[in-house]
C-alpha cells in the first residue's frame, strides 16, 4: 500500500484549535500513478465537523462500449418495405421441392438473407437517447415542425390580426391533443402485451410514489375499473 496524501497536510483541527493528521489515504501500488491530486479542503468542513473533507483527483482511462445504431421501424415506409422485399424474394430460384437438411437450410438463408437485404436498404438506422420518449412517432415530428413553422409565421405578423398565419396557428393547437394520444396509444398496447417476463416491469411502474389510483386500474384498459378508490 502507497501513502496517497502528501506529507505535512493535517486533516483535522481538533477542540483546543490544534492541526493534527488522524485521517490516511492509501492506496495499491498498481493505481498509485493514478492519483493525480490529494489533499484536504478545509474550507468546505460541514457544520459541526472536525474533519476536513479530503479532495482526490484520479485520472484513469476507461473503455466506453458504444452502443452501434439499431433500426428505426418506427419511421418505416411499409409500402416501399414490400416493393423492396418482393423484388429481393424474387431473386431467390423458383419453388421446388426440399428433400434434405442441406436443401431446408439453403432455402433459410435465401429467404433470411432477402429480408435482411430488405431492411439494411429501406429502415433508417438511428442511435436512441437515452432520453427518448418510447411514445413519439413520426406524426408527432411532423405535427411538431408545422406547429414551430405556423406560431413562427403568427408571430412574425403579430401586428396584423387579420392575416392568415393566425389562423393557421390555431389550427395547430391540436398538437397537444396528438401527445396525449399517441402517449395512451403507446401505453395501451404495452400494458395489453405484459407477459410474464414483464410483468414485473409493470409492477415497478404502478409501485412508483405519485402514481395515485393506478394500482386499482386493470390492465384490459377497455373494462372499466369498478375500485371505488379509483379517480374518475
Amino acid at each position: 500500500m502507497e501513502m496517497a496524501l502528501p506529507k505535512g497536510i493535517p486533516t483535522i483541527k481538533n477542540t483546543q484549535g490544534n492541526y493534527t493528521r488522524p485521517d490516511n489515504i492509501f492506496c495499491s501500488a498498481e493505481i498509485e500513478d493514478w492519483v493525480t491530486q490529494c489533499t484536504t479542503l478545509p474550507g468546505e468542513t460541514p457544520l459541526k465537523a472536525d474533519h476536513f473533507p479530503i479532495y482526490i483527483t484520479i485520472d484513469f482511462s476507461m473503455t466506453r462500449s458504444e452502443r452501434p445504431p439499431g433500426f428505426n421501424y418506427r419511421v418505416v415506409e411499409w409500402d416501399v418495405f414490400l416493393v423492396e422485399l418482393t423484388k429481393n424474394l424474387e431473386q431467390i430460384p423458383g419453388s421446388r421441392r426440399i428433400d434434405d437438411e442441406g436443401q431446408f437450410h439453403k432455402a433459410l438463408w435465401d429467404v433470411s438473407q432477402a429480408i435482411h437485404n430488405t431492411i439494411e436498404k429501406a429502415v433508417l438506422r438511428h442511435k436512441p437517447s437515452p432520453q427518448s420518449k418510447h411514445w413519439w412517432t413520426k406524426e408527432l415530428d411532423l405535427a411538431r415542425s408545422r406547429a414551430k413553422r405556423t406560431g413562427e409565421k403568427s408571430y412574425k405578423y403579430r401586428n396584423h390580426p387579420a392575416h392568415p398565419s393566425h389562423e393557421d396557428a390555431r389550427r395547430q393547437n391540436n398538437y397537444s391533443e396528438l401527445i396525449k394520444k399517441a402517449k395512451q396509444d403507446f401505453w395501451v398496447e404495452w400494458l395489453e402485451g405484459v407477459n410474464a417476463k414483464s410483468v414485473w416491469d409493470a409492477n415497478c411502474f404502478i409501485s412508483m410514489p405519485g402514481l395515485q389510483g393506478i394500482q386499482c386500474q386493470k390492465l384490459n384498459l377497455h373494462e372499466e375499473s369498478s375500485c371505488q378508490n379509483c379517480p374518475s
